[in-house]
């Protein structure tokens, strides 16, 4: 069963993060596309296409090289977009459900329009442990 949110919205994920994260992410009720369901995959598309793409879907983009992407979005570029999730630490199959869970708490916010977001998951003594940073614009 889907739960869905007020705060449901548009993600696109990058090549490197895995497509078992789709079906966690649309639990939550947001609409989820991958660079890999629109066939842009292994082509040589570019950051700074991808950042475009992600643009023009209205979609934030969730990915693992979030520095790529640093020189090409606000401060540096002005430009909107619709917010960037940097995954510091690897999503896999395997923990996929449980890093949804952590990235539903940045995605919960109300906007995230031209923010930056470091995100870091993994285990700890007590469980899973999720911390976000927000990095720009600053707090």
């Amino acid at each position: 069963m889907k739960q869905v949110t007020s705060t449901s919205m548009n993600l696109l994920l990058d090549e490197n993060v895995t497509g078992s994260a789709v079906k966690y992410l649309e639990y939550y009720g947001h609409n989820v596309q991958s660079i890999k369901s629109l066939g842009l995959s292994g082509i040589g598309y570019t950051d700074e296409k991808v950042l475009e793409k992600a643009i023009e879907l209205k979609s934030v983009l969730i990915t693992h090289n979030g520095k790529h992407f640093i020189d090409s979005i606000p401060p540096q570029k002005n430009i909107t977009h619709f917010g960037l999730l940097w995954l510091r630490t690897d999503m896999n199959k395997g923990n996929s459900k449980k890093y949804c869970e952590c990235l539903q708490k940045i995605l919960s916010q109300l906007n995230l329009k031209n923010t930056i977001w470091k995100i870091m998951f993994g285990r700890g003594s007590q469980g899973y442990v999720c911390e976000f940073d927000r990095r720009y614009p600053q707090n």
